[in-house]
C-alpha cells in the first residue's frame, strides 16, 4: 500500500526546486504547462527557457502562461525566442488593452504540470532571486511536487486558463 509520501514531496526554494524542476521538463513526452508570475531573463530564467526549448524540438507541446505586470521586465527578443521554438506563450491580463484597464486582478500561479503525471505547485517564480548562488541564499519558499492522480486534474486546469 502506498501512502501519500510516496506522491508528495516539500520542495524547498534554491537548487532543490529548480533540480526538480529541470528533471521534469527534460523528461517530459507530450504536454507542459508552466504558469508563473515572475519569469526573469536572467540565469535561471534563460535555464529554464533553454530547457523549455529542448522540450519543445523534441516535439512536446509547452504552454507558459505568465502574469503580465509580474513577468513586465521580460524582453520581447526572449519571448519571440521562446515563440520561434514553437513555445505557446501568453500573457495574463496585460496592463492595458484596447477596451480596458487592468492593475488589480493578477496572475499569481506557480504551477508546473508535465505530461499530466507530476506537477510543482508553491510560491517558487523562476528568477534568480528564488534560486540563489554561492553569494545568497534563495529566496525563502516552497513548493509541493505531485506525482498522483491530482495532476492530470491540474493539467486540465491549466489548460482551461490558457485557452
Amino acid at each position: 500500500m502506498s501512502t501519500y509520501k510516496d506522491h508528495i514531496q516539500l520542495l524547498h526554494s534554491g537548487e532543490e526546486y529548480f533540480y526538480q524542476l529541470t528533471k521534469m521538463i527534460e523528461n517530459a513526452q507530450r504536454e507542459i504547462h508552466l504558469q508563473t508570475y515572475i519569469f526573469e531573463n536572467d540565469e535561471t530564467g534563460n535555464s529554464v527557457a533553454s530547457c523549455l526549448k529542448k522540450a519543445a524540438e523534441r516535439k512536446v507541446k509547452v504552454y507558459v502562461l505568465l502574469d503580465a505586470f509580474g513577468s513586465s521586465v521580460l524582453p520581447d527578443n526572449f519571448v519571440q525566442d521562446l515563440i520561434q521554438h514553437g513555445i505557446l506563450i501568453r500573457f495574463f491580463l496585460p496592463l492595458f488593452s484596447l477596451n480596458n484597464f487592468y492593475l488589480g486582478r493578477r496572475m499569481h500561479h506557480k504551477v508546473v504540470v508535465v505530461d499530466g503525471k507530476t506537477a510543482l505547485i508553491g510560491g517558487i517564480n523562476i528568477a534568480d532571486k528564488y534560486h540563489g548562488s554561492k553569494e545568497l541564499e534563495p529566496w525563502l519558499d516552497y513548493a509541493v511536487k505531485l506525482d498522483c492522480p491530482v495532476s492530470a486534474d491540474l493539467q486540465k486546469l491549466c489548460s482551461d486558463y490558457f485557452f
